[in-house]
C-alpha cells in the first residue's frame, strides 16, 4: 500500500511539474545542484549516504563529487558483582569505534534534449577509507585494544551515465547507472593485550587485494535541487 501511495504521489508531482507554467529550466554556467537518494515503497525514502554535487562550467559541462564522512562510536559497561579478582566486582568498559571517508570526484557531459529533459554521461574517480578500533577493559588490569579488524582502502574509477527531469524550477528527478573498477587492500590488524602491566602487541598482515569490475544500478531515484 505504501509503494502504491508513494507511486501515486510522484506520478502526481510530475505531471503536475510537467503542465506547470515556466520557463528557463535548463542549467547554464554557474548553477549548483545537490542530490540525495529517493527509494519510492521504503519505510525511509529519503536516504543521505552520499551527498552529491555539481557544479556547471556551461550549460552542457559539470563538475561533479560525492563526499561520505560517517563516524560512530558506542560505549558498554558491564558490571558483575563477585566476578572479579578475589570476589570484588568487575567492571568492564568496551569501546568501539569505526570511521568511514568516500570522496568520487568526477566530471560529465550534459546532452539537453529540451530545457526541463537532460542525459548525460561522464566519469568518477573513487576513493573509500575504512578505519575500525575496538578498547576493552575492566578491573583486573585487563587492557585489550584492536585496531583495523575491517580496515580497508578502495582505489577506482567509473563511467556514469543518468539523466534529469526539471519538475519545477530548481526541482528535478533523475536517475543513475555506472559501470566501474575498484581495487581494495586491507590495513593490517593489530592487537595490543595488557595484563598485569605487562604489553604485547601482535600485528597480522592482510596482503588480501579485491578487484571488482561491475555494472551498478543505483536502486533510488535521485531528487535535487538547483541553485542559480
Amino acid at each position: 500500500m505504501k509503494r502504491i501511495i508513494t507511486t501515486l504521489f510522484i506520478t502526481s508531482l510530475v505531471s503536475f511539474g510537467l503542465f506547470a507554467q515556466g520557463t528557463n529550466f535548463a542549467r547554464s554556467e554557474g548553477n549548483v545542484t545537490v542530490d540525495v537518494n529517493f527509494r519510492p515503497g521504503v519505510n525511509a525514502p529519503l536516504a543521505l549516504n552520499l551527498i552529491q554535487g555539481r557544479y556547471f562550467l556551461s550549460e552542457t559541462t559539470a563538475i561533479r563529487t560525492g563526499i561520505n564522512l560517517t563516524i560512530a562510536s558506542n560505549t558498554d559497561k558491564d558490571i558483575t558483582p563477585g566476578a572479579g579478582a578475589g570476589g570484588s566486582v568487575l567492571t568492564e568498559d568496551l569501546l568501539n569505534r569505526t570511521i568511514a571517508f568516500t570522496l568520487n570526484p568526477g566530471i560529465e557531459k550534459q546532452y539537453p534534449i529540451t530545457d526541463r529533459l537532460s542525459t548525460y554521461i561522464g566519469g568518477d574517480i573513487l576513493f573509500t577509507y575504512n578505519t575500525d578500533y575496538t578498547l576493552y577493559e575492566n578491573s583486573n588490569s585487563i587492557k585489550i585494544e584492536t585496531k583495523n579488524a575491517t580496515g580497508s582502502t578502495t582505489y577506482g574509477a567509473q563511467f556514469v551515465a543518468g539523466f534529469d527531469i526539471a519538475i519545477f524550477k530548481g526541482l528535478y528527478l533523475g536517475a543513475e547507472l555506472n559501470y566501474g573498477a575498484t581495487w581494495t587492500t586491507f590495513a593490517d590488524q593489530v592487537v595490543i593485550n595488557t595484563a598485569g602491566g605487562v604489553e604485547t602487541t601482535t600485528t597480522t598482515e592482510n596482503n588480501n587485494v579485491n578487484f571488482n569490475l561491475t555494472p551498478n544500478i543505483i536502486p533510488s531515484i535521485r531528487l535535487g535541487w538547483t541553485f542559480k
